[in-house]
C-alpha cells in the first residue's frame, strides 16, 4: 500500500527522527523500524478531519483487502473533495462521495437537480454528513458542500 506522510503533519520530535532516517537513506515507511513506523502512521492519521462508523457492507479494495461488515472505520476526507478514504487497522478503501451513503449510515443521498439548483441560489449547501456549510465550503467534520462533491465550485 503506498502511503504519502506531510512531515508538517507530526510532531516536532517524531519530525526529527524521520528527518535523521532520511539523512540515512531510508526515506520510504517500509525502510523504517516497525516503531518508527507506526507512530508516523498513527500522528498522520489522527491529523486527519474525519469521524468514527461502521460500515453497512463488506468492502473490498484493489489488492482484494477486505474490510467485514458492521467494521468500526475511520473515515478521512480527501483533498480531492469528491472522494473519502475509509480506514481499518492496515486496510484503506476510497470511496467517491456520491456512493458513500450505501456504504456508512452517516452520509446522505446526493441532492437532486432541482435541490442542487435551490442551494447555489440560496448560497447555502450541505454536506454529504448534513452539515449545513456556503457552497465553496466544508462542515466541522471537514466533508466539502455538495456544491464541491458534483464539481460546481
Amino acid at each position: 500500500m503506498k502511503r504519502q506522510i506531510k512531515l508538517s503533519s507530526l510532531s516536532e520530535d517524531l519530525r526529527k527522527e524521520v528527518k535523521s532516517l532520511m539523512k540515512e537513506g531510508k526515506v520510504k515507511l517500509s525502510q523504517m523500524s516497525e516503531d518508527v513506523r507506526r507512530k508516523v502512521v498513527k500522528e498522520n492519521e489522527e491529523g486527519a478531519k474525519g469521524f468514527m462508523t461502521k460500515t453497512k457492507i463488506e468492502l473490498k479494495n484493489k489488492r482484494g483487502d477486505v474490510i467485514p461488515i458492521g467494521s468500526s472505520v475511520k473515515v478521512e476526507f480527501l483533498p480531492s473533495d469528491d472522494k473519502i478514504a475509509i480506514l481499518f487497522g492496515d486496510v484503506r478503501v476510497h470511496l467517491s462521495l456520491v456512493n458513500a451513503h450505501k456504504v456508512l449510515p452517516k452520509f446522505s443521498k446526493p441532492p437532486s437537480d432541482k435541490a442542487m439548483e435551490k442551494m447555489g441560489n440560496d448560497g447555502v449547501c450541505t454536506t454529504p454528513t448534513g452539515h449545513r456549510t456556503e457552497p465553496d465550503g466544508y462542515g466541522p467534520d471537514g466533508s466539502p458542500s455538495w456544491m464541491k462533491v458534483m464539481g460546481f465550485m
